[in-house]
């Protein structure tokens, strides 16, 4: 019997399961716009990760000029640049144990108000020389461990130097202790032993044996500055890897090294300690030189940097934390340097 259907309907209308696999084109396409999004969202995080980081500097720089006004309050005076004991030394002889010991710098003395009052005891800061410590294995491991209240989050270099000391046995070492990325404001100019000769009024807070009061700031606790960022892997405006730039926050070492005329109040001619622990006006901020220096050590490794786009941190002399562009005049730079030039300065 033939079907009484119609033809098409005897067909086999069944299709197999569909393929829901992507073709190379499209995965070529997702991968494209992942890729897009990637590239527009990495910078994003990348600005939020530094935001963070420079936070963070604020507030170490913060807590150190809570430091230096509650070491005031203290003993109504700001810590000294660093202590140095010796007289007026005038031998050119880096090989003199007096002249190559490390002396406590002001980063030593505020540790009490940072909440390492037991470090500062056990490392035994006081007037002798930190060299007496460093001949010492166990404080020597003590002033080795970094410190995260003296290091900008934005330098990700190494927190040890490199230099080299004397201990008061004349024996050489390579200590290695910890840096730090603050340095005090010295000198508006260069680096000065103390507070007599040639240009005396272009001083800074901090030097060789100094005992600063608010009194002293005559331009005003709130037109000078105290401390500053720098940078350890900026020498000569070029970022590398080299370590000597670096504060030692224990101390200053080989303070006097090589000194060729070191009469009080003259430039040092080998400032390796010095420069360690203070900063000075001799660049601008992130800059070159704009002074003419009698000695070749880097001119990076005695001014002020940081990692930060477009400037640096300070802390003030009143204790605010003021953020300075790299193109800050460098006149009016120096007059926030120096506490007594007598100069008016404008907005900053």
């Amino acid at each position: 019997m033939s079907s009484i259907l119609p033809q098409h309907a005897a067909r086999n209308t069944h299709r197999g399961p569909r393929s829901t696999g992507f073709t190379l084109i499209e995965l070529l396409v997702v991968i494209a716009i992942i890729a897009i999004l990637i590239a527009l969202l990495l910078p994003a995080v990348q600005q939020a990760r530094e935001a963070a980081r420079r936070s963070q500097c604020k507030n170490n720089l913060k807590q150190i000029g809570l430091a230096l006004h509650n070491y005031h309050d203290a003993y109504n005076l700001f810590p000294p640049g660093f202590v140095a004991q010796y007289g007026n030394q005038t031998a050119n002889d880096a090989t003199d144990p007096v002249q190559s010991q490390g002396n406590w710098s002001w980063g030593a003395f505020i540790l009490p108000m940072i909440d390492q009052g037991a470090l500062y005891n056990s490392m035994n800061v006081g007037p002798d020389g930190c060299s007496f410590a460093m001949a010492n294995a166990t404080t020597l491991a003590l002033m080795a461990r970094p410190m995260q209240a003296f290091r900008c989050p934005s330098d990700v270099n190494t927190g040890r130097t490199t230099f080299q000391f004397r201990t008061p046995a004349n024996a050489v070492v390579s200590p290695s202790p910890a840096i730090s990325n603050y340095v005090a404001a010295s000198h508006a100019t260069d680096i000065f032993r103390n507070a007599t000769g040639t240009n005396v009024n272009l001083l800074g807070m901090f030097y060789m044996n100094s005992n600063t009061k608010f009194s002293d700031m005559l331009d005003g606790s709130s037109n000078t500055i105290a401390v500053g960022e720098r940078c350890e892997v900026l020498r000569n405006g070029i970022k590398g890897t080299d370590t000597g730039t670096a504060a030692v926050y224990t101390g200053s070492l080989n303070t006097l090294s090589g000194c060729a005329i070191c009469t009080r109040g003259t430039r040092q001619q080998s400032s390796l300690g010095i420069r360690d622990v203070l900063g000075t006006g001799i660049a601008s901020i992130n800059g070159p030189s704009t002074v003419a220096v009698a000695f070749a050590e880097s001119t990076a490794a005695r001014a002020f940097s940081s990692t930060h786009v477009g400037g640096a941190h300070f802390v003030i002399g009143d204790g605010a934390v003021r953020f300075l562009g790299d193109s800050l005049d460098i006149n009016l730079f120096r007059n926030l340097i120096s506490t007594r030039d007598g100069n008016i300065l404008g907005e900053f």
